[in-house]
């Protein structure tokens, strides 16, 4: 469960302790569940940066979000990498 108003998330009943961008990040994924988005708009949403910025700053960050919300990291069911675009969270994900 994602509390937007406490900037806090659960996962399996436990807080999941998350740095301010890595919620700002999950917070804007959960929010747009079920849409493809581009790096460039995760990068401009969360960063406030426009694009040619380096946009591989998004898969560390992603990287280290599936480590604290993903059962399996390697094979994440939340954040979900679209080759050549972005990022998707599923609309079936819910955290909690």
């Amino acid at each position: 469960m994602i509390d937007l108003n406490e900037r806090r998330v659960f996962h399996d009943s436990s807080e999941v302790m998350l740095t301010h961008t890595e919620f700002d990040l999950l917070a804007f994924l959960a929010s747009n569940a079920g849409k493809v988005l581009s790096r460039e708009k995760i990068l401009n949403h969360v960063w406030g940066y426009e694009y040619p910025i380096e946009t591989r700053v998004i898969d560390v960050h992603i990287r280290n979000l599936r480590r604290k919300i993903e059962q399996d990291p390697s094979h994440p069911f939340f954040i979900l990498a679209v080759p050549g675009i972005g990022y998707r969270f599923t609309s079936a994900g819910k955290l909690g």
